[in-house]
């Protein structure tokens, strides 16, 4: 540990108050963490981050389409974005090449 990363931590550990990052969502709509989470560093923040940004994706699963931009900004109590998850789903062209394929089979074929 640095000697600086030191002296944090001590400070921290007798009383200091500690940073407050917000967790901004994007989706279809935005969520702004008006509340934020006060954390130790950004390197924490950013673990927050991450393991929110994986629950959120989880429960939205089905919903997720071609296309979509999902992000997250991360920013300090000073309102500087300190970084940002971004998650998309890009498609690619194969796929196209496929669809296009069993459309015009069915659409020649009946029975499929």
């Amino acid at each position: 540990m640095r000697a600086s990363e030191s002296m944090r931590s001590r400070r921290l550990s007798i009383g200091a108050v500690m940073p407050r990052y917000f967790f901004h969502v994007f989706d279809s709509d935005a969520c702004h963490d008006h509340e934020g989470k006060e954390l130790p560093n950004w390197q924490a923040a950013q673990v927050v981050a991450i393991l929110h940004m994986g629950t959120i994706l989880q429960n939205n699963a089905a919903e997720i389409s071609v296309g979509d931009d999902w992000h997250m900004d991360v920013m300090n109590e000073t309102g500087i974005l300190l970084f940002r998850l971004d998650f998309s789903i890009v498609r690619s062209a194969i796929l196209d090449q496929i669809s296009n394929k069993y459309i015009y089979l069915d659409s020649n074929n009946k029975d499929l």
